[in-house]
């Protein structure tokens, strides 16, 4: 099983996890989602990365086809509020 594998079906990874997915270690993990080359979102105090954020970052795109379409209301951007 690879790195990206292990990805499969998960919303988000701890600091530790992405960094063995990148092949860097525990504290050059952490260096790195200080410095925001690894996205992250704080969650009270802990600390995770958005996996769909993670795959974006490495050029890989996460299988959709297990999720099916996506249903919900059209959002409205800046550009269609400006018109």
């Amino acid at each position: 099983m690879s790195a990206l594998d292990s990805l499969r079906g998960r919303l988000t990874i701890s600091v530790p996890d992405a960094g063995r997915v990148l092949g860097i270690g525990r504290d050059a993990s952490y260096a790195a989602a200080a410095r925001g080359e690894i996205p992250t979102l704080r969650l009270g105090r802990a600390i995770r990365v958005p996996v769909p954020k993670l795959l974006e970052l490495l050029g890989a795109t996460p299988d959709m086809s297990e999720a099916g379409p996506v249903d919900g209301p059209a959002i409205a951007t800046a550009t269609d509020s400006a018109a």
